[in-house]
């Protein structure tokens, strides 16, 4: 978790790095393409470990890790990036070994636009990843096939988009309504409000946090840190400025700790 600046703080010190590194170094690498903290790096055999060596000496609180290509390919985020016989490069969709084909199951509590953008969002990556056209095909059939297997029905996987969905969603909207998620209603009410031009959304009725009870223990309240002091305190408070010690007691009890 932390603090949201902890993403924008780190990125800055990694372009810090690699700009020292990239710099300083004779004959650096003819590609460098980085995200976050993964970097995709196109480097002559005989400077590989040079170069290794250089950038973690740049800044001793950061070591880097190296993964050489193998059989010619290399993975990188989500995509598998293989080189070709005429030095070309070849791209395709990239799943780690322990992946297990587990996806939003249908027949969860979700909202129907959520299982619908899981599919799309496979898709799209198949049609983004794979510049070969096999590679493709290939690739949607395993989303299909994955997706069936977690409950999806064949009108969803095999269904056409259609040529105005995208147009439709530019048209301007008399408004915004949010909906509770109810299954088998919510659907039908959107689909309603769309045809008047109001765009609608839904929350889900129950959170698991608001079902699950605290598990932190209670704190006394005058164990709390930082007190406030009542108005009739603060009155007498005024009147004992230029009295004794003594006169201070009655004042002590009407103080809390929060």
């Amino acid at each position: 978790m932390g603090s949201p600046v902890s993403a924008v703080i780190a990125n800055m010190v990694m372009e810090d790095v690699e700009t020292r590194a990239l710099n300083t170094f004779i004959s650096g690498p003819q590609r460098w393409k980085r995200y976050v903290d993964d970097t995709f790096v196109l480097l002559k055999q005989d400077k590989l470990i040079d170069f290794f060596n250089h950038i973690n000496a740049v800044e001793n609180s950061i070591n880097f890790t190296m993964e050489k290509e193998k059989n010619g390919s290399t993975a990188f985020l989500d995509t598998l990036i293989t080189r070709l016989e005429h030095g070309q490069l070849s791209t395709k969709v990239y799943r780690k070994p322990t992946h297990a084909g587990k996806y939003l199951h249908f027949r969860s509590e979700h909202p129907l636009a959520h299982k619908c953008a899981v599919l799309n969002t496979l898709l799209h990556r198949a049609d983004k990843l794979c510049d070969q056209e096999s590679e493709r095909k290939k690739e949607i059939d395993l989303v299909r096939s994955s997706l069936k297997q977690n409950g999806y029905p064949d009108r969803l996987l095999y269904r056409k988009k259609s040529a105005n969905a995208t147009k439709n969603q530019e048209h301007e909207t008399r408004g915004l309504a949010i909906l509770p998620d109810l299954r088998g209603l919510t659907d039908k009410i959107k689909r309603c409000l769309t045809t008047h031009k109001i765009q609608a959304a839904s929350k889900p009725v129950r959170k698991l946090g608001n079902l699950l009870t605290s598990i932190k223990d209670p704190v006394d309240i005058k164990s709390r840190q930082g007190v406030f002091i009542p108005f009739h305190a603060v009155t007498a408070i005024n009147d004992t400025l230029e009295k004794p010690k003594e006169a201070w007691k009655p004042v002590r009890k009407n103080v809390k700790r929060t």
